[in-house]
């Protein structure tokens, strides 16, 4: 996904859960963020950290309405961008609070406050019932990335 800075792409295919976490360990990765559909429509984001064995599921959210860039106006290719950021300072409670904080989870932004370095990459979050994730260039402030809805967020433990 190029809206996140330092990822991979990888396709699953028939690989196990004991290949995925083979798979992170040789990349070095912290972890894996797995898109789940339903009818061929991006349903959650599920974010798993290796284990002892296979991969141990830690967070799951729920989405929907999700637009990509090609669907999104005046979207920008993220180029050059050396890191994804989030600022924490305004977010409120419940929702957007438990959204935000799976996000930093999963994709180990830098929690910045004041203005947004420039050549990032910003999670950006509006709503209440339902929180809308937006992807900004900070240098442009247009969108480079997708924009979803999360409705639910699912801790495991």
């Amino acid at each position: 996904m190029a809206a996140i800075p330092h990822s991979e792409k990888l396709n699953r295919g028939k690989a196990t859960l004991q290949d995925l976490r083979s798979a992170i360990l040789r990349r070095g990765a912290y972890g894996l963020v797995m898109v789940l559909e339903k009818n061929a429509n991006p349903s959650a984001l599920v974010f798993y950290e290796p284990g002892d064995i296979t991969i141990v599921r830690k967070l799951m959210l729920r989405i929907k309405s999700v637009r990509l860039g090609r669907e999104t106006k005046d979207f920008q290719k993220p180029l050059g961008m050396r890191e994804l950021v989030i600022n924490l300072t305004n977010v409120s409670e419940g929702l957007v609070s438990d959204v935000a904080n799976a996000l930093v989870t999963m994709f180990k932004p830098r929690i910045y406050s004041g203005e947004p370095p420039l050549r990032s990459i910003e999670i950006v979050l509006t709503g209440g019932n339902e929180v809308e994730v937006s992807f900004i260039c900070t240098s442009s402030n247009r969108p480079c990335g997708p924009t979803f809805k999360v409705f639910k967020v699912i801790k495991f433990e």
